[in-house]
């Protein structure tokens, strides 16, 4: 089987952090719910908590499950931030230095006015030919749903643009059959009532969220590893800043590919097949994004010597 690649290291990392948010959020209310009916803790669970009367047991499970859907948006947010700001800063899939620049906010608008999560969104998916006023628009309401719970703004920057909001009204039919059977419309007049968000809002958002960082990551992978060629090239570049990324562990990635590339090619063959499946690039994917590897690369490349080698991926 050849070797592909199905996911980048920042959307993995945006999975493994929100990719079983909503199992995890109906774990919660499932134990609100026997709060809510005047269940009490056990005795081995090791928290102060007052068992609440049967008259306010309701109240109690339901500011509960407000914050919980609060902080689960409020966390799946900050996952998407990392995940646009990580994928740009990605060697082997060379973004434009403007893209990077925006995406990772380390420049501001004219007037020093910070660049919007659907704004950041947008510039990556422009340089990918992705572009998608539905999805700047999502975007949109989840940030400032986001900022909502988290900041409690008053102002008029917490509103949505009517772009935005044409969008997603328009596209009902879509978040209807998509998730869960969300009302977008509701959402959009519980948001601009700023209500907290109800659990099928706050799932459908981190859903949506997820779907997103996986078009931008499939688009990105595609530009760069659509050809056998063209992911050799990328494979090499990820390979070498496994090594540079590698210094802890070695006085300098030069040392780290030394320690590698010691021993017979069979052993060097283990060693390169090895980093390849750390970095995501394995036989085993089921729906692989990329172009598979050459057949010959990995022996190819540990026939090189070490001198030859650390030059293919770039350490000196």
């Amino acid at each position: 089987m050849p070797y592909t690649l199905t996911r980048t290291r920042p959307f993995r990392n945006l999975q493994s952090r929100i990719g079983s948010a909503t199992y995890r959020l109906n774990t919660i209310l499932v134990g609100l719910q026997q709060v809510a009916g005047g269940a009490d803790k056990t005795e081995d669970l090791p928290v102060s908590w007052s068992k609440p009367s049967p008259a306010k047991a309701k109240q109690v499970a339901d500011q509960a499950r407000i914050f919980a859907c609060s902080a689960a948006v409020a966390f799946a947010y900050d996952g998407f931030d990392s995940f646009i700001r990580a994928i740009v800063r990605e060697d082997w899939l060379s973004f434009s230095q403007s893209t990077i620049e925006i995406a990772t906010k380390s420049v501001t608008k004219k007037g020093g006015e910070a660049y919007s999560m659907s704004e950041r969104l947008e510039k990556i998916s422009q340089e990918l030919n992705i572009e998608s006023p539905l999805d700047t628009a999502t975007v949109e309401l989840f940030a400032k749903w986001r900022n909502l719970v988290v900041h409690d703004r008053d102002d008029s920057s917490r509103g949505l643009s009517i772009a935005s909001e044409e969008a997603l009204s328009s596209s009902s039919d879509y978040f209807y059959k998509n998730y869960s059977h969300l009302d977008i419309n509701l959402a959009l007049k519980n948001f601009s009532a700023r209500k907290m968000p109800v659990p099928k809002e706050a799932t459908s958002l981190i859903a949506l969220a997820q779907n997103l960082a996986r078009r931008v990551d499939e688009a990105a992978i595609n530009r760069v590893a659509s050809t056998p060629t063209d992911f050799e090239k990328a494979a090499l570049v990820l390979v070498g800043q496994h090594y540079k990324l590698a210094k802890g562990r070695h006085p300098t990635p030069a040392a780290a590919v030394a320690e590698a590339w010691q021993g017979d090619v069979v052993r060097r063959e283990k060693n390169l097949e090895r980093v390849l499946v750390e970095l995501g690039i394995s036989k085993e994917q089921k729906k692989p994004v990329s172009a598979s590897l050459p057949e010959d690369f990995i022996p190819r490349m540990a026939g090189l010597d070490i001198e030859d080698f650390a030059k293919k991926i770039g350490v000196h």
